[in-house]
């Protein structure tokens, strides 16, 4: 078995465990390591009241690099040995990808915050030490689904390569799953309803996991029938809803094993093929 990682996770996760800000409140004194319970406590002595950062003095700290390289060894160490891996290929992205020039709608990943303090040098380890796999204008996910096989594990956190049949390991529950075809299909149709607020796609306004689940369920065995209503509620949603379903079936599909440009199978999925044949 060998292991397909998500570098960009790891990579993430170990340099943000290894920096936090400390929130001071300036009138109480009230200390917390983040802002979320900065926050969270705040709400619950004041809730009439706004969060006002300008009323909490903030200091980072930050951890040197080798405790974010000790987090990256150990989580490809740890996903060797729990998925009885004898070898492991290790995924970044690296700059723009493809996705950028076909957000219309909103732009893609916009919004997001400023990296973590080790990103760069963490980058640097992973690319020289580690011999970290990067592919122009492809993200991480798109490198996992292309060269997933019978033979391999994607490791993740991420639920969005759920869209890639096989197996997959979660580096947080340490659970193992598969996917098999029309599982992995049917989450692409869930994403495509749904979009993916963190990756800012705006998919279907006010469709969320549950609305998206019962069409899931209500077209049960029935893909022609669910596709067909997920081309209606873009419609109803968009002025242009054929080009906006367009739009974000290439934003949310993850590239697979077999896929090449202009001959995605998200193509498929969504019967355009057949559409074009008639």
């Amino acid at each position: 078995m060998k292991a397909l990682i998500d570098g960009d996770i790891i990579l993430y996760r170990s340099c943000w465990v290894c920096q936090k800000t400390h929130w001071t409140h300036k009138d109480t004194g009230e200390f917390f390591d983040g802002k979320m319970k900065a926050k969270q406590w705040f709400n619950e002595i004041a809730p009439e009241q706004d969060f006002n950062e300008d009323d909490w003095d903030q200091v980072e700290e930050v951890e040197p690099f080798k405790s974010v390289k000790f987090l990256i060894d150990n989580y490809i160490r740890e996903i060797r040995s729990e998925t009885h891996s004898n070898s492991h290929e290790l995924y970044l992205t690296e700059g723009k990808c493809f996705r950028d020039d076909i957000a219309v709608t909103k732009p893609y990943k916009a919004g997001r915050p400023p990296p973590p303090y080790h990103k760069d040098e963490a980058k640097k380890y992973m690319y020289t030490k580690l011999n970290a796999i990067a592919t122009p204008r492809l993200e991480a996910d798109d490198l996992l689904g292309l060269n997933q096989t019978e033979d391999t594990v994607i490791a993740s956190v991420d639920k969005d390569l759920y869209m890639i049949p096989g197996a997959h390991y979660d580096i947080v529950t340490k659970q193992m799953i598969y996917m098999d075809l029309l599982a992995s299909d049917q989450w692409f149709l869930l994403q495509l309803m749904m979009g993916d607020r963190t990756d800012n796609i705006q998919g279907l306004p006010g469709v969320g996991k549950k609305t998206a689940e019962a069409e899931l369920a209500r077209f049960d065995g029935d893909h022609h029938g669910l596709v067909n209503r997920i081309k209606e509620m873009y419609n109803n949603a968009y002025e242009d809803g054929h080009a906006a379903l367009i739009e974000h079936a290439q934003l949310v599909y993850i590239l697979r094993r077999g896929d090449s440009p202009g001959k995605e199978q998200w193509r498929k999925l969504l019967l355009l093929e057949e559409e074009t044949q008639t």
